[in-house]
Parts: structure tokens; C-alpha cells; sequence
């Protein structure tokens, strides 16, 4: 009867022994869960950090495009403009005196 008390208290330590382990081995793998998804979210961070920086610089870089654009348009046209009242502008004078002074 001692041996089967002593047995059973052998198997009881044995059984404590492993609940401590899976304890500490469950403690182990929480902690390697929150490391990883620490650095899972990090990660994340910088990509989308990345991502946005890439977004503007895409947007700026088209923004001043668009800007070069409308001004060479600009100047193209004011160069039309310049041009079209150079070639008249002997006779749209004449019309405009004309006009302001009544003889039409």
C-alpha cells in the first residue's frame, strides 16, 4: 500500500511537473505571439509609410507636370494673342478710336 501512495505521489509530481512546463512553454509562446505581432505591425507602418510617401511624391511630381503644362499653354497662347494684335493693331486701334470718339 506505501508503494501505491508512493507511486501515486510520484505520478502527482510528474503531473505537476508537466502542467509547470506546458505553463511555461504556453508563457513562451504568448510573449513569441506579441514579439511577432509587434513586429508584424511595424512593418505594416513602415509600408504604409512608404506607400503614402510614394502616393505624394507621385502626386506632386503630376501636380507639377500640370502646372508646366498650363503655363507653357499659357505662354503659347499670350504669344498667339501677341501676335494676332501685332498684326492688327494699326487697324483695331483705328476701330477702337472710331468707336470712342463716335464717327461709326
Amino acid at each position: 500500500m506505501v508503494d501505491i501512495i508512493g507511486e501515486i505521489i510520484s505520478y502527482e509530481k510528474q503531473a505537476e511537473e508537466i502542467i509547470q512546463n506546458a505553463e511555461k512553454e504556453r508563457e513562451r509562446i504568448l510573449e513569441e505571439v506579441e514579439k511577432t505581432k509587434e513586429e508584424i505591425r511595424l512593418k505594416y507602418l513602415s509600408e504604409r509609410d512608404d506607400m503614402v510617401k510614394h502616393y505624394h511624391d507621385d502626386l506632386k511630381a503630376t501636380g507639377t507636370q500640370h502646372i508646366h503644362d498650363t503655363n507653357d499653354e499659357r505662354d503659347e497662347r499670350i504669344r498667339h494673342i501677341d501676335a494676332f494684335f501685332g498684326e492688327k493693331e494699326e487697324k483695331l486701334s483705328e476701330d477702337i478710336f472710331l468707336a470712342v470718339i463716335g464717327d461709326r
